[in-house]
């Protein structure tokens, strides 16, 4: 058993504090704002300077600030999480069939999904969200671990390549072992480095492409999301008006989502791709 990288712990710490708060933001913003949900217009003064009541102030609707924030990180971290999840099944099944059956099976596979990766995926993505008259959160994740899949799938297939021709699984097919025993006892073990690897990075996908509709204005329909808050704070021009509080901790929160998700990324690659530790360890 390795000891974990400091890297991948500083990133699991971070996002075990975002994923904590995200998980209580019911309770919390109910200290907040009472018996007012977060979306409620008119609840309190509009554009409130930040005070004990409303620690970040309150919004151009007099909702709540930090509540927003709270249900804005919830909606995020649950939207790229589903799309991690299903992006990264998806990926995992095209590129360990492709992986290990080779042949023709792994030249269609290999070719649809390169054929995919060139797709221009923001713009379509764009379309998608402006014609699409009403989108949930959940159908707008589905939406994009369509189009987070092939870089998944192409990262497992590589490491299934080399995998598949050790000696230990040409002892397990030599013992009789099936196709799926050796994928699953045999080849799978050895991938879940790169499986959490090709997770986070599809997370981290997820999240900047809703990030980037919803600045551009498009998304789910009457759903806050990190993205969200940004737009608002844009279009409202809040800097201008010294409520910075409004786009920047949204900002800062959206940074440390990346710096938690990057840090889990460098330090697994750094823990399990050989020609990565000497350059790490100094040798």
């Amino acid at each position: 058993m390795r000891k974990l990288d400091a890297k991948v712990i500083a990133g699991l710490i971070l996002l075990a504090l975002l994923t904590g708060t995200a998980l209580a933001e019911p309770w919390l913003v109910h200290i907040w704002t009472g018996p007012h949900s977060p979306t409620t217009i008119g609840a309190f003064s509009v554009f409130a300077k930040p005070s004990w009541r409303h620690p970040l102030g309150t919004d151009r609707y007099g909702r709540d600030t930090l509540a927003l924030v709270l249900l804005g990180l919830r909606n995020s971290l649950a939207v790229g999480a589903i799309a991690g999840v299903i992006g990264s099944a998806a990926g995992i099944v095209v590129g360990f069939i492709s992986g290990y059956l080779g042949g023709w099976t792994d030249a269609a596979l290999r070719t649809a999904t390169d054929a995919w990766l060139v797709i221009p995926t923001f713009p379509l993505l764009a379309v998608l969200a402006a014609y699409v008259k009403v989108v949930t959160l959940a159908e707008l994740s589905v939406i994009l671990a369509i189009f987070s899949w092939p870089f998944a799938a192409r990262a497992i297939r590589a490491q299934v390549l080399s995998l598949r021709e050790r000696p230990y699984i040409d002892m397990a097919r030599m013992s009789g072992e099936r196709t799926l025993e050796v994928i699953f006892t045999e080849i799978l073990p050895n991938m879940l480095p790169y499986l959490g690897v090709g997770f986070a990075a599809s997370v981290i996908g997820a999240i900047v492409a809703l990030v980037g509709l919803a600045i551009i204005g498009i998304g789910a329909a009457n759903a806050i999301t990190l993205g969200t808050l940004l737009n608002f704070g844009i279009s409202w021009g809040v800097m201008s008006l010294g409520l910075w509080e409004i786009i920047v901790v949204p900002g800062l929160l959206l940074v440390v989502i990346f710096v938690s998700l990057n840090l889990i990324n460098f330090g697994l690659e750094e823990m399990y791709n050989p020609r990565l530790q000497g350059v790490t360890t100094g040798r």
